[in-house]
Order: structure tokens, then sequence, then C-alpha cells
């Protein structure tokens, strides 16, 4: 068990918004990381709705869409293994700007907007 901590804060190291985190400090955060697995063509989320978590691809790629209103997709890019999904809007609350959708079979490390935002944004209230 400690192996997989140790992975996901590896994982976790890799994102800049988590870089200037101690080693304790990312291992406080790991313990709190759900892995969810996404089947390919799987929808993450969808524009408009609610952002309430981190994203963080661990393994496979998330496709992100922008639809207009006649119905039209555009691709707005491809995250791969070690990308963050929706980073605005987890830390102001808002709603996510495109939809996700798995391309390939898909990890993704979810994380509560509440913890990361107090960690990230340097709070530090949980102890």
């Amino acid at each position: 068990m400690q192996s997989l901590k140790s992975n996901l804060a590896t994982t976790l190291r890799r994102l800049p918004l988590f870089n200037d985190l101690s080693g304790a400090e990312l291992a406080f955060i790991a313990e709190r990381v759900v892995r969810r697995h996404y089947a390919a063509g799987t929808i993450v989320f969808l524009e408009g709705d609610a952002c309430r978590e981190l994203l963080i691809v661990e393994e496979g790629s998330v496709k992100i869409l922008k639809t207009a209103p006649n119905g039209r997709q555009q691709l707005i890019g491809i995250e791969r293994a070690g990308n963050a999904l929706a980073e605005v809007p987890v830390f102001d609350q808002g709603r996510y700007q495109a939809t996700a959708e798995a391309v390939s079979d898909t990890t993704l490390l979810h994380l509560d907007a509440d913890t990361s935002g107090r960690y990230v944004c340097g709070i530090r209230k949980w102890r």
C-alpha cells in the first residue's frame, strides 16, 4: 500500500501545481486521491457541469471537446498521462468550459476541489 501512495505522490509531483509541496504534503494529498477507470468513449464530464474535483490523467488519454450552438464539436486538445484536466474551474469553483471524453481505456486520479485548492493555494489548514 505504501508503494501505491508513493507512486501517486510521484505522479502528482509531475504537475506544476504541486512542485513546491514537500514530500509529506504530497503524501497527505495522495492519501485523498481516488483512482477511477474509464472505458474508451466514456464521457468524463460535460461542458457546463459544475467542477468539483481536479482530474489527473494517470494512464490513457482524454480528448477535450467544445460544442457549438449548432451541435458541432471541435477538438480542443488531447490530454495524456501526467496532465491535469480543468485546473482553472477547480480553483474558482466554476463550470467545465468543455466536454472531456476518454479516447482509450483511461485511469484518472480524482482529487476533491476543496482538498487540491487549499493545498495548492497555500492555505494548508488540514492539520
